[in-house]
């Protein structure tokens, strides 16, 4: 069930706009069974005669927004803002540690239900300036943080629902949910300037903030120029775009650091740091590597007649992980 309802206001110089947004899912049918149509003992391991999951959980998402802006201000410019807050839960009761009847469980599960929620803020500005008739100015600013809510705990599982008896708090199988939050922070400015009457040169510049719990990497910055050059002539259009932008890790690559938070602090004590994690030490994961990429671009469209029109696009990007030594370390 999905709900939406909005006011709007608006004058000559200014706007603003309240919004709310609600969203409903209950799913009837928890988990789903089925019987095993395959030997339940295997080299002495009791399997179980019937297999169970879980299907998608019933939950609930609810959005409040609140939009608006201020024009004809000096300098023909403009001011926008954006501010949006929205929950998300679910409560689901949690599946037992095994369906096999051979199992011996000797710890309950140390929650009964889900209780998960995530809180999510987005806020963002822009400014817009237009000081002379060849010239656009814009200014950028954009935050998206979420706030996981859901409680952390360990949780002894059995491997493959296998009948066996169930590892201690200490044991490999004892591992941790992970309330996993992330926020990114963007600035930017951008420039066009028209050149000729038909010929506009546009640059920008943006830095990107990344922070992540329970990554190898809390922060990532990057830092992005673009320019490009846009050309009208008497049926068509023709677009050229370049990038580059340098992603840096503020801080060094924790291997371990995942590793270390999914497994209990009893399991991690007793194992060697030398081998204690789950990659290679050398290796590192594309999304939160230090990275060299650039992007080129081009478009055309033409309209030769009111009835025929036509386009083609091409672009190119090519990445560099220089502090990756095995793995991928370049991409084209």
């Amino acid at each position: 069930n999905d709900m939406s309802i909005a006011l709007f206001w608006r004058s000559d110089n200014a706007y603003a706009k309240l919004d709310f947004e609600a969203s409903t899912f209950d799913n009837a049918n928890e988990y789903v069974t089925w019987d095993n149509p395959f030997p339940t003992t295997v080299s002495g391991v009791n399997y179980p005669t019937r297999g169970r999951t879980s299907l998608a959980p019933s939950n609930t998402y609810q959005r409040f927004g609140l939009s608006g802006g201020l024009n004809n201000l000096p300098l023909n410019s403009s001011l926008s803002l954006q501010l949006d807050s929205a929950t998300s839960k679910q409560d689901n009761d949690l599946m037992s540690y095994s369906f096999n009847e051979n199992s011996v469980v000797n710890t309950p599960l140390p929650r009964s239900s889900a209780e998960a929620q995530i809180d999510i803020t987005n806020y963002s500005i822009k400014a817009s300036s237009k000081p002379m008739d060849k010239l656009n100015v814009s200014l950028e600013f954009r935050n998206y943080t979420t706030d996981n809510k859901t409680p952390m705990d360990t949780f002894i599982y059995i491997p493959l629902d296998s009948g066996v008896t169930q590892d201690g708090i200490d044991g490999g199988h004892a591992l941790n949910n992970l309330p996993v939050d992330h926020s990114r922070t963007d600035m930017g400015a951008n420039l066009a300037y028209k050149l000729l009457t038909t010929t506009t040169l546009k640059v920008g510049y943006l830095n990107e903030v990344m922070e992540r719990s329970y990554r190898e990497v809390a922060k990532t910055i990057e830092d992005r120029i673009s320019a490009g050059v846009s050309h009208k002539f008497g049926i068509g259009n023709l677009r050229v775009n370049y990038t580059s932008s340098s992603r840096k890790i503020d801080g060094h690559y924790e291997e371990a650091a995942v590793y270390d938070a999914y497994h209990s602090p009893e399991y991690v004590a007793g194992q060697n740091p030398a081998t204690a994690f789950d990659d290679h030490p050398l290796m590192r994961k594309y999304d939160i590597a230090a990275r060299d990429r650039t992007k080129t671009g081009v478009s055309l469209s033409v309209w030769p007649s009111a009835a025929l029109c036509g386009s083609f696009s091409y672009s190119a990007i090519e990445d560099k992980y220089g502090e990756s030594e095995m793995g991928l370390t370049s991409s084209k």
